[in-house]
């Protein structure tokens, strides 16, 4: 008789156990916001940081860097380059910027994705994009 009241206790205890406890839909709402606040402030603080880095090359060399900064960081650099050269804007489109390297591997951190992949194809991409716009320029001078 004992025996069997310990088997019925054991499968009553795997029973309550099995079934977790939800967290409820406030408090999925609630680490969902947490959540995107920590992806935003981090990818604004990366931004921050790369267009920081072209302080130290301004107060160097007395002038903006303007090559460099599209190349640490895109949004910025392509402000500070203008129009004067556009080639190199459109050169640098696809591959972002290291700050946008920075912000993808802080993003896929904990995933178990590699960032090698991404930065190759972003190299990939660069060079096509650059090769392209050889070709375009060698043909286009030609008619």
């Amino acid at each position: 008789l004992s025996l069997s009241a310990t088997t019925a206790e054991k499968s009553k205890v795997r029973f309550f156990n099995a079934t977790p406890k939800s967290p409820g839909l406030l408090n999925a709402i609630d680490t969902a916001i947490q959540t995107a606040l920590d992806s935003i402030l981090s990818l604004g603080g990366y931004m921050i940081l790369f267009n920081v880095l072209n302080l130290p090359v301004h107060i160097v060399l007395g002038k903006r860097p303007v090559l460099l900064a599209p190349f640490l960081e895109i949004t910025g650099g392509l402000q500070m380059l203008g129009a004067s050269k556009p080639l190199y804007a459109l050169i640098l489109f696809p591959f972002g910027g290291l700050c946008c390297i920075a912000q993808t591997n802080s993003c896929i951190k904990n995933t178990g994705l590699s960032i090698i992949p991404y930065i190759l194809h972003k190299v990939f991409l660069t060079g096509l994009t650059f090769s392209y716009y050889i070709v375009w320029g060698l043909l286009s001078s030609r008619f």
